[in-house]
């Protein structure tokens, strides 16, 4: 399981509410929840700001809380 799947189970948000808030589509959420894709900084960034969470967590640099 990928952190950024962690981190959406813990706060209880769909890939598709996180896609909304941080304006990109579903399918790029759902490439980076099954590791179809890799996070990079810049989507770490701006998905940890919607999360609340630090950028490390979701880039697996920490773990998750």
């Amino acid at each position: 399981m990928t952190n950024l799947k962690m981190v959406l189970m813990k706060k209880g948000m769909s890939g598709k509410k996180l896609a909304e808030l941080a304006g990109v589509s579903r399918s790029t959420v759902y490439k980076y929840m099954s590791n179809n894709r890799s996070l990079s900084e810049k989507v770490a960034v701006k998905f940890a700001s919607v999360l609340g969470v630090a950028p490390a967590e979701l880039l697996g640099l920490v773990d998750p809380t």
